[in-house]
């Protein structure tokens, strides 16, 4: 594909399809229990940057879960009397927290730049294109054409010299 390239510019159409909203949803969740272990790190001394960079054992996630259950303001969580939070099961944590979690068109449009971005920067490896003639833009939403077109790809659009 490098070679079809050439002198000619290209842009670096990426999509955006809601359904990958599940998919950022489940990111935003694990982000919640990685903030909870970096509180506990940072009180422990532990040099981390960022929640990004930690991972979760599988020992550990019930301890994690409960934390951000306990942090997250979800509107209707099951409570005593009113006020204490209700013991849940984890299932159903998980479950309320992710009904919570909101994932916006400016979330999915963010994602896919990412995976633009990504795409322009494996081609740019190559050296076989110039930077300046290469540039990502968005796509147009809706169209007739698109909704018969999967929703998971970047699409590369030639143009001439």
């Amino acid at each position: 594909m490098v070679t079809s390239f050439g002198d000619r510019h290209a842009a670096i159409l990426g999509h955006w399809p809601f359904h990958h909203a599940n998919g950022l949803r489940q990111l935003a969740f694990e982000h919640l229990l990685k903030v909870q272990k970096l509180k506990q790190l940072v009180k422990q001394s532990v040099s981390i940057t960022t929640a990004d960079d930690i991972n979760i054992a599988s020992s550990e996630y019930p301890t994690y879960l409960k934390a951000a259950y306990k942090a997250d303001k979800i509107p209707d969580k099951p409570k005593i009397m009113g006020l204490i939070d209700k013991d849940i099961p984890a299932a159903q944590m998980e479950k309320l927290m992710l009904a919570n979690l909101k994932v916006s068109a400016d979330d999915l449009r963010d994602l896919t730049i990412k995976h633009a971005q990504a795409a322009k920067e494996y081609l740019l490896k190559t050296d076989a294109i110039d930077p300046t003639r290469i540039f990502i833009t968005t796509a147009k939403t809706g169209t007739d054409e698109q909704k018969k077109l999967p929703d998971n790809r970047v699409d590369f659009i030639l143009g001439s010299h």
